[in-house]
């Protein structure tokens, strides 16, 4: 990815991001399991040769939705084609970083204008009553360890991950940028908003992505105040 097209992307609101993605990589048509039991996935669905993941778009209204324990609990049709979108590791990176700063803002009560629409923001209200937070999960446990581990830790896997890692070999400094920026921005937001509680939480998650990671880099350590 060139530094123009992340800036792009991430600039855009969530629901913007999909649609460009979905341009971008095309629509997926099938669900990502074969059945409301979750328990199957659905065969060539993967593009894993094009360095491409699945994202399940209403993982803004539920967590780990490709695992069927979680899966098993949420609408099925949360599993359609069209709640699902191609996209490469760092922009599934920019899409759990969305789903993080607009639950933070409707958690905090500090949604800026015309950034979501009241459908999304009232999605997000009922995710916060269900106690649940989505999205950070993904940045800091999941996709960013996988990141650190190929830009820091030399992995140099044989296996299907590395057309993922192939896809965004350049992007090493966008990626600091991008989680530098995120965990400070989020950090203040919480503290800015005057809610211990969540702030606590953001920092627990911060401080776990970093176990998450033998190679979390010195670059993206922030200061918890």
């Amino acid at each position: 990815m060139n530094k123009e097209e992340i800036e792009l992307e991430n600039g855009l609101k969530y629901e913007d991001l999909v649609s460009y993605l979905i341009k971008k990589y095309g629509p997926i048509t099938k669900p990502f399991f074969v059945n409301e039991n979750c328990s199957t996935k659905t065969s060539g669905l993967t593009r894993s040769k094009d360095g491409l993941f699945i994202h399940h778009v209403m993982e803004d209204r539920a967590i780990m939705l490709s695992n069927p324990q979680f899966a098993i609990t949420q609408p099925y049709e949360y599993q359609l084609g069209k709640n699902l979108v191609y996209c490469n590791l760092l922009e599934h990176l920019i899409l759990h970083m969305k789903i993080t700063d607009d639950f933070i803002d409707v958690a905090t009560d500090s949604v800026p204008k015309n950034k979501m629409s009241k459908e999304r923001i009232k999605a997000l209200e009922q995710t916060k009553d269900s106690h649940e937070f989505p999205g950070i999960g993904g940045v800091g446990n999941l996709i960013g360890p996988q990141i650190n581990d190929y830009f820091f830790g030399g992995l140099k896997p044989t296996n299907w991950m590395s057309f993922a890692y192939d896809a965004i070999s350049n992007n090493k400094d966008d990626y600091i940028l991008l989680m530098k920026n995120f965990w400070e921005y989020e950090l203040a937001k919480c503290r800015a908003s005057g809610d211990e509680a969540l702030l606590e939480f953001v920092k627990r998650s911060y401080a776990s992505s970093k176990r998450a990671s033998e190679y979390f880099p010195k670059l993206i350590v922030v200061k918890y105040w």
